[in-house]
């Protein structure tokens, strides 16, 4: 296995509070993320985490948000008792396909007060 690239990122659960509302959710998270988004005391560290893996996601592509990219390119699936997993829009899987992207690997992992993800693209 040849890595393209690793992003990580680090998010303070503080921040959160101010920034999930529904606005910049639906800007954020695709239509399936949205709707996985648990109540109660889970919910800012399941937002912070994907937001988190968002954000290393694009940094393991080289990339920045704006025209070229944006959060919905990187959903973050989980399926029950398994690990989370980046899924990529097609307009990202072209991308992936001229780097020659085979392996992507996510890791998310919080405190109490803080959320971290790791993303590796490799050949």
């Amino acid at each position: 296995m040849s890595i393209i690239g690793h992003g990580i990122d680090i998010e303070d659960l503080k921040r959160f509070s101010f920034l999930a509302n529904e606005d910049w959710m639906a800007r954020v998270f695709t239509v399936a993320e949205f709707d996985s988004i648990p109540s109660g005391e889970r919910r800012l560290k399941h937002i912070a985490s994907r937001f988190a893996a968002k954000e290393a996601a694009m940094k393991a592509f080289g990339l920045s948000f704006g025209p070229g990219a944006s959060f919905k390119d990187f959903e973050i699936y989980r399926e029950s008792g398994c690990a989370p997993e980046l899924r990529l829009s097609a307009r990202m899987r072209k991308t992936a396909d001229q780097l020659g992207v085979s392996v992507i690997v996510l890791s998310i992992s919080h405190s109490e007060t803080s959320v971290v993800a790791s993303v590796i693209v490799a050949a």
